[in-house]
Formats: C-alpha cells, sequence, structure tokens
C-alpha cells in the first residue's frame, strides 16, 4: 500500500484495517508515551504493594522517582531513532 494512503487513513479513519494501518505508521515519540504509561503503572502497582507492606512516605517516594528516571532513561534509549550513516 501506498504511504500517502496509510497516513489518509488514520486522518480520515477509514473503516477496515484501520488500527493496523496506523500502527504502520506510528512515530517513536507514541511509543515513547506507551512505554511511559507502562512505567507509571508499574512504579504505581509497587508504591501501592509498599506502602501496604508498611514502608515510609519517604522511601516510597524516592523510589517511584528512581524508577520514573529509570523508566525515562530506557524510553529514551528503545525509541530513539537511528543517525543517518554519513
Amino acid at each position: 500500500m501506498h504511504q500517502s494512503r496509510r497516513d489518509g487513513a488514520c486522518k480520515k479513519r477509514v473503516p477496515g484495517n484501520f488500527l493496523a494501518l496506523c500502527a504502520a505508521t506510528r512515530n517513536p515519540m507514541t511509543n515513547m508515551i506507551i512505554y511511559l504509561i507502562g512505567t507509571l503503572f508499574v512504579v504505581a502497582g509497587l508504591a501501592y504493594g509498599a506502602s501496604r507492606a508498611g514502608i515510609s512516605q519517604v522511601w516510597i517516594i524516592t523510589g517511584a522517582l528512581v524508577l520514573i528516571g529509570l523508566g525515562l532513561m530506557a524510553g529514551i534509549v528503545k525509541t530513539r531513532q537511528k543517525d543517518p550513516a554519513s
């Protein structure tokens, strides 16, 4: 299928293979957002479990910030575009 038809299908909401067409044209920023949402779910689950276990809020917040930072760095590495060869 032609590239311009793929982009048009995502913008016009053509029925049929809409999800497949839009997934093929997904940009790295969308992947980064999905990666960060997943990281936030993991952090929220771990923070909830730590609070139920009786761990101090100071340590929960510290651990959450560290995990969010690691998730952000990992998301950047996973979704970065390769530089073109010179």
